[in-house]
């Protein structure tokens, strides 16, 4: 989806290395990145943002090692004729905040030609940065290497765009113990347009249908305080109409029998496509205003 956009920044940072030091690079390459959460060490970082539209990231130029730092700020540093530097001072990151900003400068440049329109902060120089997606967005996220004789310096770029519809057509409270798994889930429901709430656990899921008032319940079975069985028979007593699909990782019979009794409208077993799910949702969502 932003691939001629990453592809400008890889041409950018190649062609600034090359003016501002004394070495030419060899390369500049890029792959996606599928990791929702990256740490650096030490990083250069600007942000970034949509002039109109909700989307924003981030740029960061990071360092495994504070000596590939050093490095790249003295190859610069050569240039602009100033002594070789033996720390990674205040001199030191403001170089490396300079070649950022110029590449980002650029960069941004023939993105406002492409068709993206956006605004960026000064940089930033940071301590183990880690690089998380916004809470209802996605995230597309690319590495690019810009290879060198002895060694390389690595960009990351991610582009995070809202996943949230401006309507929605159905509330869905999913319940799991695993943050990671409300969040994948929440996010592959907001995508197509329905309102999502987040519960941990079986005595917190009670008291969000209570002020959330869900049409459709996800519930993970095996969670700490209180299980999603009862859990289920609290909300039954509230609600004896609430809709409950069950979504855990195992299928013992016992377990799926126990969920008939409850009148739980589907069992699924994790992993579950984005597809399957949405589709599933929707069609207990018919059910609950039939």
């Amino acid at each position: 989806m932003f691939l001629e956009y990453v592809k400008v920044l890889a041409d950018n940072a190649s062609e600034v290395f090359s003016k501002m030091s004394d070495m030419v690079a060899m390369r500049a390459n890029f792959t996606q990145d599928s990791k929702e959460s990256d740490t650096f060490p030490l990083a250069i970082v600007i942000e970034y943002r949509h002039r109109e539209e909700p989307l924003q990231g981030h740029i960061i130029l990071g360092f495994a090692q504070e000596e590939m730092a050093l490095a790249l700020a003295n190859a610069v540093g050569k240039k602009l004729g100033l002594a070789p530097l033996e720390q990674l001072d205040e001199v030191a990151l403001d170089i490396l905040g300079e070649f950022l900003n110029t590449v980002v400068g650029r960069t941004i440049s023939s993105w406002d030609g492409l068709g993206l329109p956006v605004t960026f902060d000064p940089p930033s120089s940071l301590q183990q940065t880690t690089v998380q997606t916004p809470e209802g967005f996605k995230t597309e996220s690319y590495a690019v290497t810009l290879n060198m004789p002895l060694t390389k310096f690595v960009f990351r770029v991610d582009f995070s765009y809202s996943a949230v519809p401006e309507q929605t057509w159905g509330r869905v409270l999913v319940v799991d113990d695993s943050k990671m798994i409300c969040h994948v889930v929440s996010d592959a429901l907001r995508v197509v347009g329905l309102e999502v709430g987040v519960a941990h656990n079986g005595r917190d899921a009670v008291k969000k249908f209570v002020e959330f008032r869900p049409q459709v319940t996800i519930m993970d079975l095996v969670m700490p305080e209180m299980g999603g069985f009862d859990a289920m028979m609290e909300i039954r007593g509230l609600d004896p109409t609430a809709k409950f699909i069950v979504m855990t990782s195992s299928s013992r019979r016992d377990e799926i029998m126990a969920a008939k009794t409850l009148g739980v409208a589907e069992y699924l077993v994790k992993p579950v496509e984005d597809e399957r799910l949405a589709a599933t949702v929707k069609k207990v969502l018919a059910q609950a205003t039939d």
